[in-house]
């Protein structure tokens, strides 16, 4: 209970302060959490034989990756950066060319990354690069649909962010409290430590503070 209290407290003011530096900056907290769900999801299919054959295969996913965040926030917060970078020339300058050729670069980057695949194909390994092919842009279809409403909602104001974010938090926090004092009654095999008692107590609270 000690070291989760310690850690919240550090996260909650750390939170804090990101939101108070404005949007920017809350979008760019996004982009990294983003980065830590694609490196996670990335893992789930790797095999390190098949990865040992295929030197640069990893690079290839984040090429993807970056490539899809740059179309995706391009088209975002073309106006926000503008606003921005007003005041100094060059960087004025130059996000306004890569606003104006977003189209562009964002087609010649995902062609660089086909070539890129086609011409490291290998015999006996098809399958598995064919299905990391598959895997990555499924993976960039969840993490970037969710996160462009994420950061959309952002631009509109910033409590439409922090309400349903709270929320997360409130009904994580409250369901180790209630687990922690009144848990007896497993709920999934796949967790054994979460309970009946804290899914109710957190579902409960949550709604009561989503009220409030």
């Amino acid at each position: 209970m000690w070291i989760r209290t310690h850690s919240t407290v550090w996260m909650i003011g750390g939170f804090a302060l990101i939101v108070y530096m404005g949007h920017l900056y809350i979008t760019a907290m996004v982009v990294v959490i983003q980065i830590f769900m694609a490196k996670e999801l990335f893992n789930l299919l790797r095999k390190a034989h098949e990865d040992r054959h295929l030197p640069g295969f990893r690079l290839l996913n984040w090429h993807f990756f970056f490539t899809a965040m740059f179309f995706v926030y391009g088209r975002l917060l073309s106006q926000p950066l503008v606003n921005t970078v007003t005041s100094d020339k060059f960087l004025y300058q130059f996000v306004s060319s890569l606003i104006k050729y977003h189209m562009a670069i964002c087609y010649f980057l995902y062609i660089a990354g086909f070539m890129w695949f086609i011409l490291t194909l290998k015999k006996k390994m098809y399958k598995y690069q064919f299905g990391q092919y598959a895997w990555t842009h499924m993976i960039l279809i969840v993490v970037f649909t969710q996160s462009s409403f994420t950061v959309a909602n952002i631009f509109e104001g910033i409590f439409w962010f922090l309400l349903p974010a709270s929320l997360i938090v409130i009904n994580d926090i409250f369901a180790y409290i209630f687990g922690f004092f009144f848990g007896k009654t497993p709920l999934i095999k796949l967790s054994p430590k979460k309970t009946w008692e804290g899914f109710i107590g957190a579902s409960v609270t949550t709604i009561i503070s989503a009220f409030l």
